[in-house]
């Protein structure tokens, strides 16, 4: 695990945690909290509950009601 660098492993652990907490795939997960991690400026996804779930993390997402 060494040659995996500190950014990797938190976002693994973060995706874990999200996981955990609102009970979605660890992708999607994974997803959310590289997003998170890279300080994304807008958060895309046609999953309705995944974009509310990011929206709850603090992310900025876009949906058919901004169109």
């Amino acid at each position: 695990m060494e040659e995996l660098g500190s950014e990797v492993l938190d976002a693994l652990s973060e995706s874990w945690r999200l996981a955990l907490k609102h009970r979605i795939y660890a992708a999607d997960a994974l997803q959310i909290s590289t997003a998170k991690n890279a300080e994304a400026d807008l958060f895309l996804t046609s999953d309705k509950r995944l974009n509310e779930i990011a929206e709850a993390e603090g992310l900025i997402t876009a949906n058919d009601d901004d169109a």
